[in-house]
């Protein structure tokens, strides 16, 4: 009896161990080369979706660039204002801090302008191939804006389900 004992034990600890392990929290980092267009918006939409699904405990994100601007670009705020979403904050610089805490970077159209993409090594990287809103008209933003939404809500979705991440 106590070796069964000891060993209903041990599986009750590796399963809590493996629920623990699930239930951490993933960090996404939204990357792009100046951090003023596609990235900011990644980052609105999923803090925007994961504040309103309640999953800040075991969810989070950033975003940054290799080359960031001063400011996030004017058209980028219209079009999320548009949807009620307000971005805040400057653009921010990949960093070693940021990398550290990050799960998996998702890069904004590395494939489109592959000399000045974020080079990162040993993390897990997705591009989602964005056209660059920078020298876009509102239309054109609106658009691309969408398409993140899109991309942002199957992220989330799967990283919920813990489906494969591409």
């Amino acid at each position: 009896y106590g070796d069964h004992r000891d060993l209903h034990l041990s599986l009750r600890r590796q399963r809590q161990m493996c629920i623990r392990d699930r239930m951490k929290k993933k960090h996404i980092l939204f990357a792009c080369i100046h951090n003023s267009g596609r990235s900011k918006i990644a980052e609105a939409f999923f803090n925007y979706y994961v504040n309103k699904l309640n999953k800040k405990n075991i969810l989070s994100c950033s975003s940054a660039g290799t080359y960031p601007k001063k400011n996030v670009n004017t058209n980028v705020q219209k079009v999320m204002k548009e949807v009620g979403i307000n971005i805040i904050g400057k653009p921010q610089i990949i960093n070693n801090d940021t990398l550290s805490k990050t799960d998996i970077v998702f890069t904004m159209g590395c494939d489109i302008d592959s000399d000045k993409c974020p080079n990162i090594l040993d993390k897990k990287t997705v591009d989602w191939n964005l056209a660059d809103p920078s020298e876009k008209n509102l239309e054109e933003v609106r658009k691309i804006r969408d398409q993140i939404d899109d991309k942002v809500k199957n992220l989330i979705q799967k990283l919920l389900t813990e489906k494969s991440i591409n």
